[in-house]
């Protein structure tokens, strides 16, 4: 285990041992790290076009990690036309306090990766899909993390997109307490493309983020994940906003406050828009699902469509939809309409609180929004704040 260091400064030749000692390109001290090493970066603009993407060659090992992390109060900015961190088939590898911007992609972590990490990193404006891909990958981290797209002209993108396949399943990843803002398609999107089975997505946890300004919430189409005490504000008028797609089986989504996921003008009321939209295409199974204690306030609502609380989007008669339960979750403002054709055992009990009067209700909006946002995330996200 040792320390050692990389600055704009250094020189492959040196040992890497101190600051005054250190190494110049990511390339280089990719190769030199071994299981519990850490690479201390030095502040300053870095092109990853000349000197590499974090890419360690070796593997950490449980309890000793190889990690990639910012020198403390500096701040190491890796831009260019690549991907910051790549991870292939690698095991234990962490990185922390490290920005990206105008970049391809922040992240991939694909090829049966597992125990990976990506802490207290901000990423701003990627001209790739996704900004953080988890493909056929296990056991990753992903926590308190900034991360903001920032140009909403851009076509469709996601933020942190969880990808599986049959022979490469994506399973049991930890997704928590990021800040997430301007993305034109899903903050948070676990699909199985290509028909796969929803089997291989699977045991992800999904709490505590914080999704601003953006198309659509989180999109569930994954097996046995939990998504709970997420706040998603502001889904814009991109085509057809949600702030839950949900498809596969045996998930909870639980606790979540959803405030002004709509605006107007939105057309096809009848094909998306949905505050729940369980979207299920032929011969996968959607079934056992829990929707629990989540709050959804349409603050701001002026248009004269209104939105679905959730439904059979595809109406297909070939989708498996048994036993979905829907239990004390409040609606309010939503141009509240409710479609339950072509579900088999729908458990719904609804709570529309239309007595509360409009001041009363705002000012429960309110405190919702400003605690959240104002003081419990400010708190909880001062140091990325800081990386702007």
């Amino acid at each position: 285990m040792a320390n050692r260091y990389l600055t704009l400064t250094g020189d492959n030749g040196n040992g890497g041992t101190s600051i005054d000692d250190s190494w110049q390109t990511l390339t280089y001290a990719n190769g030199q790290l071994n299981a519990g090493d850490t690479l201390w970066m030095g502040g300053g603009n870095y092109d990853i076009t000349s000197i590499g993407r974090i890419e360690p060659s070796n593997n950490g090992t449980d309890g000793s990690p190889i990690t990639y992390r910012g020198i403390t109060d500096e701040l190491p900015n890796l831009t260019g036309a690549d991907t910051v961190f790549y991870m292939s088939g690698k095991s234990y590898i962490s990185i922390m306090d490290i920005q990206g911007r105008d970049i391809t992609r922040f992240a991939t972590i694909t090829a049966d990766c597992d125990h990976i990490t990506i802490s207290s990193c901000s990423a701003y404006n990627c001209s790739s899909y996704q900004m953080i891909i988890l493909r056929g990958s296990s056991g990753c981290t992903i926590v308190d993390n900034y991360i903001d797209r920032e140009d909403v002209s851009e076509d469709e993108g996601d933020a942190i997109w969880l990808e599986g396949y049959i022979l490469e399943p994506c399973t049991n990843h930890y997704i928590a307490r990021n800040w997430i803002t301007n993305c034109t398609h899903a903050w948070i999107n676990m699909i199985c493309p290509g028909g796969s089975h929803y089997d291989s997505n699977t045991g992800h946890v999904i709490e505590s983020n914080t999704a601003l300004q953006g198309h659509s919430g989180i999109d569930v189409k994954a097996n046995r994940c939990l998504v709970q005490n997420n706040l998603l504000y502001r889904a814009q008028n991109w085509n057809s906003p949600h702030a839950f797609q949900t498809g596969g089986s045996d998930n909870i989504v639980r606790q979540n406050y959803i405030l002004n996921y709509g605006v107007s003008g939105w057309t096809g009321i009848d094909e998306c828009n949905a505050a729940y939209e369980i979207n299920e295409p032929p011969a996968r199974t959607c079934s056992g699902s829990r929707f629990y204690h989540n709050t959804i306030v349409g603050e701001g609502w002026t248009g004269s469509y209104t939105s679905m609380c959730w439904k059979n989007y595809r109406n297909d008669s070939d989708a498996d939809l048994d036993d979905l339960i829907f239990k004390n979750n409040i609606f309010y403002n939503s141009g509240y309409t409710i479609s339950l054709a072509n579900f088999d055992r729908l458990h719904a009990d609804v709570r529309q609180p239309v007595d509360i009067g409009g001041d009363e209700m705002s000012s429960i909006v309110n405190q919702i929004k400003f605690k959240a946002v104002r003081e419990f995330f400010s708190a909880r996200y001062g140091s990325i704040y800081s990386h702007q």
